[in-house]
């Protein structure tokens, strides 16, 4: 399994418990790319070719007032099954104010 990572975002994000901000929620900061990812049981069948996408929200700023999970940036994660194997990658979705947030730290 070979893993790149590229630099990760900045976020004024605070550490919380708040129960959309842990566990399966937590946010991710870092962009990766996972080539080769190891099959836990059994194997991936040759026949499957495709690719799995997921559209989640990921907080990269404390919220101004309540935390709603729909108020974190758009990250799209990508699953790529093909000749066997699967490889994973996640990028955030980099719109205009996101460019603008990053740049302004």
């Amino acid at each position: 399994m070979q893993i790149t990572r590229h630099p990760p975002v900045k976020t004024s994000l605070e550490p919380s418990n708040h129960p959309y901000l842990t566990g399966p929620w937590t946010p991710l900061h870092e962009e990766v790319d996972v080539a080769e990812l190891p099959v836990i049981e059994g194997a991936i069948p040759l026949d499957i070719d495709g690719i799995y996408l997921r559209n989640t929200e990921n907080q990269v700023h404390q919220p101004l007032g309540r935390h709603h999970p729909f108020d974190g940036d758009s990250m799209i994660h990508q699953v790529n099954i093909s000749g066997g194997t699967a490889s994973y990658r996640n990028r955030f979705v980099r719109t205009h104010c996101f460019e603008a947030e990053q740049i302004a730290g």
